[in-house]
């Protein structure tokens, strides 16, 4: 698994990026100089785009992107007034009170602002970052294996494949599990508690 990046280990050096870890638009990993960002909701993947020499490959678990054509009816209908009304709350509490809501936990107001704007327009992008993130991933051509999981209605198959579509030049393989492969509930949450099956799925589809 040595230099293979994963969705959350897109800032270590190639020969260390190893594991495996969900979700290619939230928490940052830029280094020091961009943190500005505040957690940029691509920087997972975008630093992969911004230096692809760095790994040998990328791998994706529950992940996509937030933006809400990629989700199906009548759930898409719902997110628009979602990532409007979120980043409003957030700005008033001082944070998105996530656990009283039963989304997420408590998330900074500047993480929720960019999440929503992805999810509005489909395009990444975060205040206090002077790079354009869709064009670093439309550049990235490293071997892309990405995994779902049937019940996780966070991460469909249609979020997934926008994600996709950012990185033409990258060879990449889609596989969902079931939770009779993954011996689990096959949803966002309860893979994690299965990783090693996660693990060989990824590793046997790069063999």
């Amino acid at each position: 698994m040595n230099g293979v990046a994963t969705a959350a280990a897109a800032c270590a050096p190639a020969g260390t990026a190893t594991g495996v870890t969900a979700n290619c638009c939230s928490t940052t990993c830029l280094p020091p100089r961009q943190r500005s960002a505040r957690r940029c909701p691509a920087s997972r993947c975008g630093y992969a785009g911004l230096h692809p020499d760095a790994f040998a490959a990328l791998w994706l678990v529950a992940s996509g992107t937030p933006w809400w054509q990629g989700f199906p009816a009548p759930r898409r209908w719902l997110l628009p007034p979602a990532y409007r009304f979120l980043p409003w709350l957030a700005q008033r509490r001082g944070a998105l009170p996530g656990r009283r809501l039963g989304f997420g936990g408590t998330e900074a107001r500047s993480l929720i602002h960019d999440w929503a704007r992805v999810g509005l327009s489909g395009h990444y992008a975060a205040a206090g970052l002077a790079v354009d993130l869709d064009a670093a991933m439309h550049a990235l051509a490293l071997p892309v294996q990405a995994l779902l999981f049937d019940a996780d209605w966070l991460a469909p198959a249609g979020s997934m494949r926008h994600l996709l579509s950012k990185m033409p030049a990258a060879p990449a393989t889609l596989r969902i599990l079931s939770g009779d492969e993954l011996g689990a509930r096959a949803d966002h949450f309860s893979w994690m508690k299965s990783p090693a099956i996660v693990a060989d799925a990824l590793a046997s589809a790069s063999l």
